[in-house]
């Protein structure tokens, strides 16, 4: 999902409707956020008012929307749209009227697409319409036209925080590679650097990439830094300090198993298992998992506090001692030249079951960008670092992480793989012991290996991100 637009200087136009539930007994909040996105073609051209070439734009943004909710397994199709039919959003009562219209001129907005993300709750949507009639925006540096100015409009509805809206905005722009030739996605940026907020009573936390890796604790950053500087890899038998910094240079990842490390007991376990009430919703044919977002507060309540102050300060000691590879990209704040690495706010708690598994994949692929003519990564992520939490686990029980190594640069991942199915590339598997720390380029293809016993495999993941102005 990424190449990036020329940044525009132009401020997001977005009008927060706030409205309270009417039942009695529901106190929370339920947001409606829109975010005008500019057309980057069209606007003030004649010749774009004609039905040929609106529904041409109907149907590229159909697409790239459609591309982006298949970019990430947190997004699932809300409607199926054919190519004539559009749902229309009530917004006065932020639900589907149930209504279909025909793509025409006629009607204020038609909708390209909508989906859920059930990760933050089965209520929040995301839909992206498209405004048909005029607007009267004055086109900067333009007098006022008396022709439509047409617009997209990205809706959200019934985000809990601030948050959860920023993560949605990261999402999108993360992706504008899809709809670069079309909107002008750089109206985001702001949501991504720096989270709306949405009234008193909603958090004014933010998500990655707005939290620098420097915000770690530092009881958490000092005991990482003693971890990795003392303790020799599993394959390294020298303890020197830069063991452990070498071998991810050398060979893209590094197993830490150290006694100062975190444990998970069965008291810690029995508090994460309320959390567990979500799938991915990338299907059950790719992975089985179940997964939740854990916020620091969360870990905090379930006991778990030294491991996720672990994980977060592994950027920080990435930015001063690992050498990370030249790029042409000034960094996107907050990260700096300096620390360009930077952290998300919350990591993800994962469990398998009997038989889960999760198929070969990259936490970073590489993707095609928009034209079809050019080849990008599809996100930040740069380093994924996974915290193990299962004890008394054996080869027998299955679920290992297996990494294909040096495979960062294949755009297929069934290029791993043979004919026959079996693995043609040099693999390494990692079993998730209990306390064991596994860091490795984001870029690798992995997969979890079948879990062959009846324990829960349970792990979290961060993924430190490198985020770029110009790409990816």
């Amino acid at each position: 999902m990424l190449s990036v637009a020329a940044f525009s200087t132009r401020s997001p136009v977005s009008k927060p409707l706030i409205t309270r539930s009417s039942s009695q007994q529901q106190q929370q909040l339920h947001h409606h956020w829109e975010i005008s996105l500019p057309l980057v073609v069209y606007n003030g051209n004649e010749n774009s008012i004609n039905d040929s070439n609106h529904d041409n734009l109907s149907q590229h943004l159909r697409r790239a929307f459609s591309e982006i909710v298949e970019s990430t397994e947190f997004f699932e199709v809300a409607s199926t749209l054919d190519e004539n039919n559009v749902d229309i959003m009530d917004n006065s009562s932020n639900k589907s009227t149930g209504k279909k219209i025909q793509s025409s001129h006629s009607h204020d907005c038609a909708s390209v697409g909508s989906c859920r993300i059930p990760l933050f709750g089965s209520q929040v949507t995301v839909q992206m319409q498209l405004n048909l009639q005029s607007s009267g925006v004055e086109i900067p540096q333009q007098p006022r036209s008396p022709m439509p100015t047409r617009t997209v409009t990205l809706s959200i509805d019934n985000c809990s925080d601030n948050t959860e809206i920023s993560w949605i905005c990261i999402k999108f722009y993360e992706s504008r590679a899809s709809l670069q030739d079309v909107l002008d996605l750089s109206v985001l940026r702001p949501f991504v650097v720096a989270p709306p907020s949405l009234s008193k009573a909603t958090t004014t936390s933010k998500l990655d990439p707005g939290v620098p890796a420097s915000g770690a604790p530092l009881a958490g950053s000092t005991r990482t830094t003693a971890i990795l500087e003392s303790s020799p890899t599993e394959h390294d038998n020298d303890s020197h300090q830069n063991s452990i910094m070498s071998r991810l240079q050398r060979h893209g990842y590094v197993v830490v198993d150290a006694p100062e490390l975190p444990r998970t007991n069965l008291v810690q376990h029995a508090a994460l298992t309320d959390f567990l009430t979500e799938k991915s919703g990338q299907g059950d044919s790719i992975r089985t998992d179940t997964v939740h977002y854990l916020t620091r507060a969360e870990a905090a309540a379930c006991g778990l506090t030294d491991h996720f102050d672990v994980l977060t300060s592994l950027a920080s000691y990435l930015n001063e001692n690992y050498e990370i590879e030249e790029s042409p990209y000034k960094p996107l704040l907050p990260a700096t030249e300096d620390s360009p690495l930077t952290n998300p706010e919350r990591i993800q708690l994962a469990e398998y079951e009997n038989s889960g598994f999760y198929t070969a994949h990259s936490d970073n692929p590489i993707v095609q960008d928009s034209s079809g003519s050019g080849l990008i990564r599809e996100n930040f992520r740069r380093f994924t670092a996974i915290l193990y939490m299962n004890e008394g686990w054996t080869k027998g029980d299955g679920g290992a992480v297996r990494l294909y190594l040096r495979s960062q640069a294949l755009q297929y991942v069934q290029e791993v793989y043979s004919e026959s199915e079996e693995p043609r590339w040099h693999v390494v598997d990692v079993l998730p012991s209990n306390g064991r720390l596994l860091l490795f380029d984001s870029r690798l293809v992995h997969s979890v290996e079948p879990v062959l016993s009846e324990k829960k495999r349970r792990a979290l993941t961060l993924w430190i991100k490198r985020p770029m102005e110009g790409g990816v």
